[in-house]
């Protein structure tokens, strides 16, 4: 029969609340009474009730993710790094998606605290408000990650969007660039909406003037918008800087298909790392977001406040991004793209 706390203090001759103690580390045992449990405990086998335990002393062993999908590549790299870091605390995470849905990221939020988890690290929807969380916030630690919680007394672990971008136009002006295009499905979201003002800002500060390219979710909206602007432009766009990922790959097509990319003919440089950027024909530069440095940080700063539940909001943290220059960026190399030809 499996033994019992019971069975483990008679044993070791001690009360059954002594075993408790020193199996949970809650109150100092003597060393020698200790010892003496530990004895007891492998010479019995005796294995803990590991969910009797969690409801006695209210801790579970788990922790609440949410995500608004898995389908985004910052998100996955998130979800898998969190994992690693939960494993090392002898943690499970519960995750759970929100599919871009105010409601249901409450719902979830909600959920999650019913199931007992001890914190959730969140990767909020993008929103005007999250005062809906309200009601929960205090019952457990939040950490959001890449998004912030604008209103909310909640620490988020997020890039320096706008520092990337910025650099990024100073790398290109110091080789010469002046018509730099930023291209991107919109600006409706906080990552881009942090880019587009970085890209704006360096450009307007080097005396020149931006130039944009917003188009819809389709690759013939595109091919359309890009025609137009390239047309527009009496010098030459010399050089792109696409919003993420999706859009970097879209305006790739959108060239090819318009036959004005030709190694090396472009001067494309995109945020987010993507595989094969590097072998790509011209090559990719990229802002490369360290996304799994930003979940590590996100869920070691939960760990925190879940072992010291004094510690109170602290604000933002924001982690730098890194230029990767795969490729000659400078004009005098003959890096640009020649006018589109007008339509007759």
């Amino acid at each position: 029969m499996r033994a019992t706390v019971s069975d483990v203090a008679r044993m070791a001759g001690v009360a059954p609340m002594t075993v408790s103690r020193v199996l949970t580390g809650s109150a100092k045992v003597a060393d020698a009474t200790a010892e003496r449990v530990r004895k007891a405990v492998a010479l019995l086998r005796y294995q803990p009730n590991e969910l009797s335990q969690a409801f006695r002393w209210n801790r579970s062993h788990s922790i609440g993710l949410i995500v608004p999908n898995l389908t985004d590549r910052a998100v996955s790299v998130s979800v898998a790094a969190i994992n690693d870091v939960a494993k090392m605390h002898n943690y499970t995470v519960n995750l759970a998606t929100s599919n871009g849905s105010p409601e249901t990221e409450n719902i979830q939020v909600k959920l999650m605290i019913q199931r007992g988890v001890e914190g959730i690290v969140i990767i909020p929807n993008e929103q005007e408000s999250h005062s809906f969380h309200y009601e929960n916030i205090e019952k457990v630690p939040f950490v959001a990650l890449l998004n912030p919680m604008p209103g909310m007394p909640v620490d988020a672990v997020l890039a320096q969007e706008r520092q990337g971008a910025r650099a990024v136009v100073e790398h290109l002006v110091e080789r010469e660039h002046r018509n730099i295009l930023f291209i991107a499905e919109g600006a409706s979201t906080y990552i881009l909406r942090e880019r587009h003002e970085g890209y704006r800002n360096a450009m307007l500060h080097a005396g020149l003037k931006p130039i944009e390219c917003f188009y819809g979710n389709s690759q013939q909206t595109l091919e359309t918008v890009l025609r137009k602007q390239l047309a527009l432009s009496q010098e030459g766009i010399t050089a792109a800087v696409t919003g993420n990922e999706s859009a970097t790959l879209a305006t790739i097509r959108s060239l090819r298909s318009l036959g004005k990319i030709k190694a090396p003919s472009l001067c494309l440089m995109g945020f987010d790392d993507f595989p094969a950027a590097d072998l790509l024909i011209p090559p990719v530069s990229i802002i490369r977001t360290p996304v799994t440095e930003m979940a590590t940080l996100a869920i070691n700063m939960l760990f925190g406040k879940i072992e010291h539940s004094e510690l109170k909001s602290e604000g933002n943290v924001s982690l730098p991004v890194e230029l990767i220059q795969r490729e000659s960026n400078d004009r005098k190399s003959g890096h640009a793209i020649a006018r589109a030809p007008s339509r007759r």
